[in-house]
Order: C-alpha cells, then sequence, then structure tokens
C-alpha cells in the first residue's frame, strides 16, 4: 500500500515543519500553543478525509453474523453497517507521537451487539479485506486510501501553510 511519490511528499511537509521552534505560540489565555500538538491535529483532521472512500468500497452484508465471546461463551451479534461504521481515524500510545492509523476499530467494551447506533467492532475487518478460503478479497482499505490520497495530501500541505500562518502572525512577521 505504499506510494513512494506521496512518501516524498510527506518528507517535504515535515522538512518544512522541523524549521519551526517547538512553542509556536501562545494563546489568549496564556497556554503555550507546541508544533506537535498544532501538527497532531492537523494530521488527525487530513485523516478523516480517508474515512468517508473506505466506507464507500465496504460492501454490506444482508443478514446478521454471530461469533462467540472466549471469555464466557456469549453470543455476539453484528448486524448490516457494520463494518462500514468501524472506520475510524486512531492514534496508539506507543506510536510515534506524529503517526496517525486510520481503519476498522475495534470494540473494547461488554457489548453484545454490534452495528446499531453508535456501537461498531471491525473484529472482522480482516477476513472481509484479505478474503478467506470462502470469499473473495475486498480491499477496501486500499481503494479508499488510493482514491484519497490527494485530497488529503492537498488538504494536509493547507493545514501545514496554516500552522506557519498562526506562527508568523504570534511573532509579527507579516503575511506568509
Amino acid at each position: 500500500m505504499k506510494d513512494k511519490e506521496l512518501e516524498k511528499d510527506i518528507r517535504a511537509v515535515l522538512k518544512q515543519l522541523d524549521k519551526l521552534p517547538m512553542a509556536i505560540g501562545v494563546t489568549p489565555k496564556g497556554k503555550v500553543v507546541t508544533k506537535e500538538k498544532r501538527t497532531q491535529s492537523a494530521l488527525r483532521a487530513s485523516a478523516k478525509k480517508f474515512i468517508s472512500p473506505m466506507q464507500r468500497n465496504v460492501r454490506d452484508g444482508k443478514k446478521k453474523h454471530y461469533r462467540y465471546r472466549k471469555s464466557d461463551n456469549q453470543k455476539i451479534t453484528y448486524y448490516p453497517g457494520n463494518l462500514r461504521k468501524s472506520n475510524k481515524v486512531m492514534k496508539f500510545k506507543k506510536a510515534h507521537p506524529l503517526a496517525i492509523f486510520v481503519g476498522p476499530k475495534g470494540y473494547r467494551g461488554k457489548s453484545t451487539s454490534f452495528g446499531t447506533g453508535n456501537k461498531a467492532d471491525g473484529y472482522y475487518a480482516p477476513f472481509v479485506h484479505d478474503g478467506t478460503e470462502n470469499h473473495t478479497p475486498n480491499p477496501f482499505v486500499e481503494k479508499g486510501f488510493n482514491s484519497a490520497k490527494n485530497e488529503v495530501l492537498k488538504d494536509l500541505k493547507r493545514r501545514v501553510e496554516n500552522i506557519f500562518r498562526y506562527y508568523a502572525k504570534q511573532k509579527g512577521l507579516g503575511k506568509i
């Protein structure tokens, strides 16, 4: 799923960000605005643009599916539309501070019904994405990534420019 041109463009954007100091401004209430927090915010906002194309490429099932929880052998129900709802932007604690992940998110609660209301569980996403011996693969993540990557990169560049504008405004450097 790697795209060399996209990686090159992202590295160029990150090189620009390296030129900024860690503290890039102060809020009206006196809090320090850091480059890392503003960049994380820009990355998350841009990454959200991947979700809609991914959701469009998921084929919804037509019937309920079930599995049984290992710990207490409880029946868990998955309704049509669950996988579509489970696509989220995620940040993991142990990952690099500027790493953002987009894909199906698993549910960590004790619910037994998914695809209704706000609850969604991407438990079976690998089976749909990569296929099984009985089902053909549907690489919805790759399709969504490929269809949205240029738009997301443009959006990210615009957001990084806004970080530079914010810094210039804070330091009184004029327009950038």
